[in-house]
C-alpha cells in the first residue's frame, strides 16, 4: 500500500487556547468605551472577502463600535487615510518613504500593524489546461514579449493570452509590475474590468484570458461565495525559475505561503495615523487571526507549526 504524505499546518496553542481571553481586558474594554460608535476603514477590494469576514467578527463581538468600510483603490485608500477621511487603510504595501517622510514632517504619529501573509492568484477557464508558468514567463507576458500560451514552456493553445485586472490603480497590479521589475504600468499589455468579482466571471466565459487576484476570493473552502467563485475555474501553479521540473510549481495556498514556496506572496497591512484601535489590535490577536487561517491565508501574528501527517 502506498503511504501519502500530507502537510498540514496548525496554529499554536496561543490562538487556539487563548481565542476569547485577549479579547476582553481591562485594557481593550476601556478602549472600546473610549470608541463607542464608529471606525472609518478603507481597504483594496482585492482584499474584500477577509475585512468583511474581520468587520463582522468584530461588531459582532463589540456591538457598540460599527466599521464603516469602504473599497478603493490602493492608492486612493492610502490617500483617504492620509487625509483623515478614513482611520484606517488596509493596504498590501506599507507606505513609501515618501508617504512616511510627509508625516514624520508634519510631526503626525502612525502606527503599521501586518496581519496576514496573502498572495496574487493566476486564475484561467476550466477548459484551459495550460496551468503551469514561470516567473521568467510571467516578466515576458506583462513586458509583451509573449503573447501566446505556446510561448510558454508548458503552453500548448496557440491562442493569444489576454490578462485581466480588477482595476488599473489596484494592488493586484502594482504588486504584479514591482514583483516582475516592469517600470512603467502602461507597458503591461492588460485591460481591467472593475473587481476581482467581475475578473473571475470574465474568465469564466473566456478559454484564453488569465485573471489576476486576491487569493482570498476563492481560498476559503468553508465560505459558500468562495466556493461559487472557485467552480469552472483553474488555478495556475507558479515556479521560481525557468528550469523547474513539474513537483516545482506551486499553488497559492496556505501551506505554500508558510513554506516560502509560491512566489507571489504578499503581506496585509493595516495602517493608521493615530495610535491603533480597537479594529486593528482585533485583527492582529487571536480571533482575528482565526479568521485570516479560515480564509486560506497565513496569520501573520500567530505562531503557526508545520506538521506531516502519514496516511
Amino acid at each position: 500500500m502506498k503511504t501519502a504524505l500530507k502537510t498540514f499546518f496548525v496554529v499554536g496553542l496561543a490562538i487556539a487556547l487563548g481565542a476569547c481571553a485577549g479579547e476582553g481586558s481591562k485594557t481593550e474594554l476601556e478602549q472600546q468605551k473610549a470608541e463607542i460608535g464608529k471606525i472609518k476603514v478603507v481597504a483594496d477590494e482585492a482584499m474584500q472577502p477577509l475585512i468583511d469576514a474581520e468587520k463582522n467578527a468584530y461588531e459582532g463581538t463589540y456591538p457598540d463600535i460599527k466599521i464603516l468600510l469602504k473599497y478603493l483603490p490602493e492608492q486612493e485608500a492610502i490617500q483617504a487615510m492620509l487625509n483623515d477621511s478614513a482611520r484606517v487603510a488596509v493596504t498590501t504595501r506599507e507606505l513609501s518613504e515618501k508617504e512616511q517622510e510627509y508625516l514624520k514632517q508634519n510631526k503626525i504619529y502612525f502606527e503599521t500593524e501586518k496581519i496576514a501573509i496573502d498572495a496574487i492568484a493566476l486564475i484561467t477557464n476550466k477548459n484551459n489546461k495550460d496551468t503551469l508558468v514561470t516567473m521568467s514567463e510571467l516578466k515576458d507576458l506583462f513586458s509583451g514579449k509573449k503573447t501566446k500560451w505556446s510561448e510558454l514552456k508548458n503552453g500548448k493553445s496557440k491562442e493569444k493570452i489576454t490578462l485581466i485586472f480588477d482595476h488599473s490603480n489596484s494592488s493586484n497590479l502594482n504588486f504584479m509590475t514591482e514583483k516582475l521589475d516592469i517600470a512603467n504600468k502602461k507597458d503591461v499589455p492588460y485591460f481591467s474590468v472593475k473587481s476581482n468579482k467581475e475578473v473571475i466571471e470574465y474568465v469564466k466565459s473566456h478559454v484564453n484570458a488569465i485573471g489576476v487576484i486576491g487569493v482570498n476570493w476563492i481560498s476559503d473552502g468553508d465560505d459558500p461565495q468562495s466556493m461559487a467563485f472557485s467552480k469552472d475555474l483553474n488555478v495556475m501553479s507558479v515556479a521560481e525559475v525557468q528550469s523547474a521540473k513539474t513537483s516545482e510549481y506551486y499553488l497559492p495556498f496556505a501551506y505554500n505561503l508558510a513554506l516560502q514556496r509560491y512566489p507571489l506572496r504578499r503581506s496585509i497591512y493595516m495602517i493608521t495615523k493615530h495610535t491603533r484601535n480597537s479594529f486593528i489590535n482585533f485583527c492582529g490577536k487571536d480571533k482575528g487571526q482565526l479568521i485570516v487561517l479560515k480564509a486560506g491565508l497565513l496569520p501573520a501574528t500567530q505562531p503557526v507549526r508545520l506538521v506531516n501527517v502519514t496516511q
